[in-house]
């Protein structure tokens, strides 16, 4: 994810979508959007180890109270990198891990073919619909 989205805000069938990319220099402001998220993508790119996940999970589970236990949805990045070579983690590895840690999927995308990219985001706008209680805008990180 080259491109930073920040606030991108998008309405559908009369439902708001709001949705704030962060990263690993921004993490005040990162833990101060987990309690209020409706979904939480954990992008991890599949050339990387499948296994740095999980602290990026503990991250969002102490941020976050059990009444409001937000899905989380693991993205295995730069898909169009995957071949024979054996430098990516396998798609096995990242169901593995996100059953392991709870997710509620795992999913792959390329931004640079664009493969699987809007499957994700319909995931998360399927997820946060469901979970809607009240009014207030559906918030995916």
């Amino acid at each position: 994810y080259q491109r930073r989205v920040r606030g991108l805000v998008r309405s559908t069938r009369g439902a708001l979508y709001n949705l704030w990319c962060g990263d690993t220099t921004e993490e005040r402001s990162r833990k101060l959007r987990y309690p209020i998220a409706d979904v939480v993508l954990v992008v991890v790119p599949v050339t990387s180890q499948i296994q740095s996940v999980e602290g990026w999970v503990r991250e969002i589970l102490h941020g976050v109270s059990s009444k409001h236990a937000v899905p989380i949805i693991v993205v295995g990045s730069q898909s169009d990198l995957r071949g024979p070579s054996g430098e990516c983690f396998p798609p096995e590895d990242g169901e593995r891990m996100a059953r392991k840690i709870g997710a509620v999927r795992y999913m792959e995308c390329s931004s640079l073919t664009g493969e699987g990219v809007s499957e994700v985001f319909n995931e998360c706008v399927r997820i946060g619909a469901e979970r809607r209680l009240n009014k207030r805008p559906c918030v995916l990180l």
